[in-house]
């Protein structure tokens, strides 16, 4: 999947020149875990959100189910600032975020 984006202003002139460069989407993959040992709810779903885009705009969220080892991966994901979250968690609350070896809450 290929991506680009970008705003500018019309101005009623007609726009000349214009080049558009896209660059490939990337991949967002990690381990849902609940502390203790627990079980994964069958419920669970991993979205990855772009923090700045239009709602309803293609690739504005994306989502994956989370089998019962907890692993999900969602590939395609555009450049630029993002929002993760998981749903589906029931009474769970998320103790941590980790991001390489840096906690990301």
């Amino acid at each position: 999947t290929l991506f680009t984006s970008t705003g500018f202003t019309m101005l009623g002139d007609d726009v000349e020149g214009l080049r558009v460069e896209f660059v490939p989407g990337g991949t967002v993959q990690g381990v849902v875990e609940v502390a203790g040992g627990g079980a994964v709810p069958p419920a669970a779903r991993v979205a990855v959100s772009q923090v700045d885009a239009i709602a309803g705009t293609p690739g504005a969220t994306m989502t994956a189910a989370v089998p019962p080892d907890g692993r999900f991966m969602i590939e395609g994901v555009p450049p630029g600032r993002l929002r993760v979250g998981v749903t589906g968690l029931g009474a769970l609350a998320v103790r941590s975020a980790m991001v390489g070896d840096r906690d990301a809450l």
